[in-house]
């Protein structure tokens, strides 16, 4: 196996670092986001009366619990 020497400047690092990692997280929280409205759920569906009536069969998200 052939080793690889790799030099990395690592002059400020600490000033753009944080930055960088404020981008990243943001980033990765409006993924998080996306994700969760794709994801088939009842809350995602709720509000529409239509999907609830081709998922369930129900007319209305809303009935009566006796």
């Amino acid at each position: 196996m052939k080793e690889i020497e790799v030099q990395t400047d690592v002059s400020g690092i600490e000033a753009c670092g944080d930055s960088e990692l404020e981008v990243l997280k943001k980033e990765v929280g409006l993924l998080k986001l996306k994700i969760e409205k794709r994801k088939f759920c009842l809350a995602n569906i709720k509000c529409d009366d239509s999907k609830i009536s081709f998922y369930t069969g129900f007319p209305k998200a809303e009935f009566n619990k006796h």
